[in-house]
């Protein structure tokens, strides 16, 4: 399983769940840990690109709990990245564009021994492919030399984005500010918003920052009253396991 490496093209920074830390944290790890051919287990066959695991698993293997995960796959069947069905005691999962993102395979000693160039990579379907180890050096260095360049180009700065909140970010950072005090939402704080209601609905943050209000390890420091701490993915995780409780 340790064994090898993935092919990981850079245009994955382009797919739709890329800023949601925990979808794109259980997807690359489906990846990396998907068989590479077909094995037999138990007089079945898992196939290339699948996996038998459950939420329990994958939990423990990437320190989430198991309720982020089972939200997780669910959004991965829902945009046509994963297939999840039951299996004896656990699910099969199958990675369904698994050859166009593993399109080449490599030998012991790291070669290309199968190379496929037509194959498109994840989220660019006209994306050139990943250039291989023995790519000539001249046009490195000729790449590093643009970006040099362009660094210190200072005429054609654009200006910087403002990171804007939908309804249920607005609502959200109403009721922190209604429990904690203050108006002023920093760019960082926003983020946080926006990447936390990838995972959970607004009515759960909410819960979450009250929970936070009456916990004793936030009130008694004032570091800790901010929206940055109070939702880390983990910490919005564990609040709302408590609560459920």
């Amino acid at each position: 399983m340790a064994e090898g490496w993935i092919k990981l093209h850079r245009k994955i920074t382009e797919w739709e769940w890329y800023k949601s830390p925990s979808v794109r944290c259980i997807f690359i790890h489906l990846l990396l840990t998907a068989n590479t051919k077909d094995k037999r287990y138990k007089g079945h066959v898992i196939k290339r690109g699948q996996r038998l695991t459950s939420a329990n698993i994958l939990a423990e293997e990437n320190g989430m709990c198991q309720r982020t995960v089972v939200s997780v796959l669910k959004k991965l069947q829902s945009t046509g990245e994963i297939k999840k069905e039951r299996f004896m005691n656990g699910s099969l999962i199958t990675i369904l564009r698994f050859d166009l993102y593993q399109d080449i395979e490599y030998s012991a000693q790291g070669c290309a021994i199968n190379a496929q160039p037509n194959a498109q990579p994840l989220a660019q379907p006209n994306a050139q492919p990943l250039a291989q180890p023995n790519a000539q050096p001249l046009a490195h260095n000729i790449r590093i030399k643009e970006y040099k360049n362009t660094r210190n180009n200072t005429t054609t700065k654009e200006p910087a984005k403002k990171l804007s909140l939908d309804r249920d970010g607005r609502m959200v950072a109403d009721y922190f500010f209604r429990r904690f005090g203050g108006s002023n939402l920093s760019k960082m704080a926003a983020t946080y918003i926006n990447t936390a209601l990838t995972s959970y609905s607004a009515k759960e943050l909410m819960k979450v920052i009250d929970a936070a209000y009456n916990d004793p390890m936030v009130q008694n420091y004032n570091s800790r009253k901010s929206l940055s701490y109070i939702l880390n993915m983990d910490r919005v995780a564990t609040y709302l396991n408590n609560a459920d409780k």
